[in-house]
């Protein structure tokens, strides 16, 4: 019990993260009645075009005793996907769950998936050396507010 409340705080901790993020960069922010995949989607006006973003929240919290990978991120499966959703995933320090080292906002087109697997999908967006989460550089249009600003592009995930 202890360990699935920690894991909602910490899923809760992520998601407003990310949503202080859209809500600085003036989204406009709209919750499901039902969390059946998304956490939340956002949307803005740009030019005379509205975009409509899903948005799905993964916070990636290493161990204190995580040994240096070359590959960490998503691994697991996804509930909805979408064509012009974002897979929003802050990289945490291991025993820092208050803020991210850095937040990587990734394109359904960047998400990896094989429907035989049990965990259907991944997307392995940083790696982790000397106790900290490294980002990997084809994927650094994706971070921060480099990554804030693709989402705002209206041919994002093609």
């Amino acid at each position: 019990m202890a360990s699935t409340v920690r894991n909602n705080a910490r899923s809760t901790t992520a998601e407003f993260l990310v949503l202080q993020q859209f809500v600085d960069r003036r989204w406009e922010i709209y919750f499901p009645y039902r969390d059946k995949g998304f956490d939340f989607v956002v949307s803005k006006r740009i030019g005379s075009q509205i975009l409509w973003r899903p948005i799905q929240v993964k916070g990636i919290y290493p161990t204190v005793k995580k040994k240096d990978r070359r590959d960490i991120g998503l691994r697991g499966k996804l509930s909805r996907l979408d064509p012009h959703m974002v897979l929003a995933m802050p990289f945490f320090k291991p025993g820092n769950s208050r803020s991210p080292v850095f937040i990587a906002y990734i394109p359904l087109s960047k998400i990896r998936q094989n429907p035989k697997l049990d965990r259907p999908h991944w997307c392995l967006a940083a790696s982790h050396r000397s106790g900290s989460p490294r980002k990997k550089s084809q994927f650094e249009q994706h971070y921060d507010t480099q990554g804030l600003k693709e989402v705002e592009n209206p041919a994002w995930g093609e």
